[in-house]
C-alpha cells in the first residue's frame, strides 16, 4: 500500500468513525422518542441491549488462573476413557458419485444458509455473518469452492477451528466454583456456514431415508414437545378408558452431550455411510 493510499485510508476510517457515532446517536434518540405505554417492556429491552452491543461487541470475562485451569478441566477432562470400545480406524473414502448427499454444495444452498441467520459476536478472525451477506456472487463462490474443497481434502485451515471461551457466571452460583459458568464459544462465521451446510445436508439425507425413529421429536424440522405431548397424553387417555395402567420414565441426563463416546458415534455414523 502506497503512503497516499494509506493516508485515505485513515481518513476514511475516520469519517466512518464519525458517521457510525452519529448514526448512534440519532438512533437512540429516536427509539427514546418511539417509546410509549403501547411498547411491550420486553421490545424496549431488547432494544436496549442492542444498543449496547453496539459499543461492546466482544464479551470478556477473565479468571484467576488456577479457576480457569479448573474450568477448562471441567469443560474438557484430561482424559475420557472409553472402556470395552476400542478405537474405531475409518478408511479415507471418496466417492466417484457426484449426485446427492455427495454432490458439491451450490451457490444456492449458501446463499440460504446466509439468509437465514443473524449477526453475533465473531470468532478469533473478526469476520462477522453481515461480511459474507454482502459479498458478490463472485467472490461467493471463492468461498464455496474453499468449503467443497475442504469436503474432499478434509483440510481445514487452522483460524476456522481456533475458538474463543468466553466463562459466563450463572445466576446466584457460587463465582469460585468452576462448574458455577457457562461457557459461551465465539466460532468462526466461515466455519459456521460450512458445518450449517451439512448439517442441511444431512437433515435432508436422514429424512428422505427414515433413518430416525417416529418416535424421535427432538431437533427435528415439523416437530416439537407438544407433538410428543400430545402422544403422551391420548396413551394415557387410552389406558384410562381400558382401565389400564401407563408406565412413564423421565430422565434429565447430566452433561449428555459432553458425555457421548466418539468412537460409537462414529461407528453409527459409518453404519449409515455404507
Amino acid at each position: 500500500m502506497s503512503e497516499e493510499n494509506f493516508e485515505l485510508y485513515l481518513e476514511s476510517a475516520r469519517s466512518a468513525k464519525k458517521l457510525f457515532k452519529k448514526k448512534r446517536y440519532d438512533g437512540w434518540q429516536s427509539f427514546c422518542a418511539s417509546i410509549s405505554p403501547d411498547v411491550s417492556p420486553s421490545e424496549v429491552w431488547r432494544n436496549i441491549r442492542r444498543f449496547r452491543s453496539a459499543y461492546n461487541n466482544s464479551p470478556s470475562s477473565k479468571l484467576p488462573l488456577t479457576l480457569a485451569d479448573q474450568f477448562m478441566d471441567h469443560l474438557a477432562p484430561p482424559s475420557v476413557p472409553e472402556q470395552g470400545f476400542p478405537p474405531l480406524s475409518i478408511p479415507a473414502y471418496i466417492s466417484d458419485d457426484q449426485t446427492g448427499l455427495n454432490a458439491p454444495f451450490s451457490l444456492i444452498e449458501l446463499k440460504g444458509v446466509l439468509n437465514n441467520v443473524k449477526d453475533s459476536t465473531p470468532g478469533e478472525d473478526g469476520i462477522p455473518y453481515s461480511f459474507l451477506k454482502n459479498l458478490s456472487d463472485r467472490v461467493l463462490m471463492l468461498f464455496l469452492n474453499i468449503i467443497n474443497s475442504i469436503m474432499i481434502s478434509g483440510c481445514i485451515p487452522k483460524s476456522w477451528i481456533t475458538q474463543s471461551i468466553i466463562p459466563i457466571l450463572k445466576d446466584n452460583k457460587p463465582a469460585d466454583d468452576p462448574s458455577s459458568y457457562r461457557p459461551i464459544v465465539l466460532s468462526s462465521v466461515l466455519m459456521k456456514t460450512a458445518e450449517h451446510l451439512v448439517k442441511i445436508r444431512l437433515e435432508w439425507f436422514l429424512e428422505s431415508k427414515n433413518l430416525l425413529a417416529t418416535s424421535q421429536f427432538g431437533f427435528r424440522k415439523s416437530r416439537s414437545t407438544m407433538d410428543s405431548l400430545g402422544i403422551f397424553t391420548t396413551d394415557i387417555r387410552l389406558a384410562f378408558s381400558n382401565n389400564e395402567s401407563i408406565v412413564a420414565t423421565f430422565l434429565d441426563i447430566s452433561s449428555a452431550y459432553d458425555n457421548v463416546l466418539i468412537s460409537v458415534l462414529r461407528g453409527k455414523l459409518l453404519q449409515y455411510a455404507q
